[in-house]
């Protein structure tokens, strides 16, 4: 949780770089080489290493490209993240990169002059390679300097001594992740009714329906605040997330970047915090005794702050 603006540490960059050199790289190597190959190429191979699968020869640097450029937008997305989800989450942006780097070269390389390709060897030094290297921006993003927070302090809300308040409200998926949700929603149904297409077993369509309903019930969460504490919920609902009153040692609004804060959206749980994140902007961040910090991101995040530290301050009934 950054301050929006803040100069960005260059190591925080190092992710990026890595991911762009070695698409760059690849890319390269093959446009030289593609006019050299024949119209399809053996794109695809089996566990054991033997080409089971043709394609034609452009589509390896058109798939080196979208990976790349997917991979480099994530890690400029996460490139101010210092908690450990996103480091993590870089680190495997960085494994995946290098490893399509090598094996996709490698695979059209291997095929000039009508040669064989064996892909057992690449993929395995792809995949040491990005680990590595993934590894290595795990290690490197934990030295940088942590970016001031962006935490605000709420004024408690003026509570007379017998008055009772509530604050109810709802985190929301953002729209952008809710389409990129419906879109793999239906990928996956699709693929899943074209096997059971294939197989008779029509018993797979279960699995999209499974898949819908829990993507439906985390869709929205419901946050209420009072006398008992803070409790947040699915709408389906669970898992649910209590902090009672006492285990609260206090509550502060911050402004959370879900990628570089946590890696990602829905609950996340790090070393430090863990978050219900639906989507980026203002979010309640309670510290809990003995706990990590619970971070939920809602609208009008500062009136629940500033009631949950009114009912923490009031004094207790007997």
């Amino acid at each position: 949780m950054t301050r929006p603006g803040a100069p960005a540490h260059p190591v925080t960059w190092l992710p990026t770089a890595i991911t762009a050199f070695a698409t760059v790289v690849a890319l390269a190597l093959e446009l030289a080489w593609l006019p050299r190959l024949p119209a399809e190429i053996a794109i695809h191979w089996s566990g054991s290493g033997v080409a089971d699968g043709s394609g034609p020869s452009w589509t390896v640097p058109v798939m080196t490209t979208a990976i790349g450029l997917l991979c480099v937008g994530l890690t400029i997305a996460m490139r101010r993240g210092v908690a450990a989800g996103a480091r993590l989450g870089s680190a495997v942006v960085v494994t995946a990169a290098v490893l399509v780097a090598v094996l996709a070269p490698t695979m059209m390389g291997g095929q000039l002059e009508g040669g064989r390709v064996d892909i057992l060897p690449p993929l395995l030094l792809g995949a040491l390679g990005g680990i590595a290297l993934g590894a290595l921006v795990v290690v490197l993003a934990g030295r940088g300097p942590v970016p001031p927070s962006r935490s605000t302090s709420a004024t408690p809300l003026p509570l007379a001594a017998d008055e009772r308040a509530v604050w109810l409200g709802h985190a929301t998926l953002g729209r952008g992740a809710a389409i990129a949700l419906a879109v793999v929603q239906l990928a996956v149904t699709a693929l899943v009714v074209w096997a059971a297409a294939q197989s008779g077993a029509w018993a797979l369509i279960a699995i999209p329906v499974v898949v819908a309903v829990l993507v439906i019930g985390f869709l929205e969460w419901r946050v209420r605040i009072d006398r008992s504490g803070l409790i947040v919920r699915p709408l389906i609902g669970a898992p649910a997330f209590r902090v009672p009153l006492d285990r609260v040692a206090g509550a502060d609004t911050v402004q959370v970047e879900p990628l570089a804060d946590f890696g990602g959206w829905g609950v996340r749980v790090g070393a430090t915090a863990t978050g219900v994140i639906t989507r980026a902007g203002e979010a309640i961040s309670v510290e809990r005794i003995g706990q990590r910090r619970l971070v939920v991101t809602v609208d009008d995040a500062e009136a629940a702050v500033a009631l949950l530290a009114a009912l923490r301050a009031a004094p207790r009934s007997a």
